[in-house]
């Protein structure tokens, strides 16, 4: 599992809803790189956690104000963010 613990960094998956994060990079994961850059999610961008279900799979994400899409939980592992 992937750990980034290091100041205001930390992975997607541990984020809590309501809260606005900047995607810092996309590890190891061509899948989830090619998805996110198909909606055109990119390292830079801000994303804003809308909604997790009630076992946290999947995430609803709101990406600027008009792209919002899910992301399952084992994806969002490879999403490291700073906050």
């Amino acid at each position: 599992m992937i750990e980034a613990k290091i100041k205001n960094k930390d992975i997607l998956s541990n984020i809590p809803v309501g809260k606005k994060v900047k995607i810092l990079d996309l590890k190891n994961d061509i899948e989830t790189k090619l998805f996110l850059i198909s909606l055109g999610v990119l390292p830079g961008d801000e994303i804003e956690i809308v909604s997790k279900s009630p076992l946290g799979d999947p995430i609803f994400l709101k990406h600027f104000d008009t792209n919002f899409f899910t992301i399952r939980k084992n994806q969002a592992k490879f999403i490291e963010v700073e906050l």
